[in-house]
């Protein structure tokens, strides 16, 4: 997450630590999540609610702290 407000990345699933979680489903690497055609609509989402909804953004922002 940036200084200036909230972000988002993708990063691989074989990185976390609950990647062997069965029940989660097929886990992506990053850069076939970032291929899927839909990332930029999620980009796209997450950063609408970023802009224009303060209670998710104070959630984010206190998360981070």
């Amino acid at each position: 997450m940036g200084a200036e407000r909230p972000g988002f990345m993708v990063v691989d699933a074989t990185d976390l630590p609950w990647a062997h979680q069965e029940i989660l489903g097929e886990k992506l690497s990053r850069a076939v999540a970032l291929a899927d055609p839909i990332a930029t609509e999620v980009f796209a989402i997450l950063d609408r609610l970023v802009d224009d909804d303060r209670r998710f953004r104070a959630f984010l922002l206190n998360a981070e702290t």
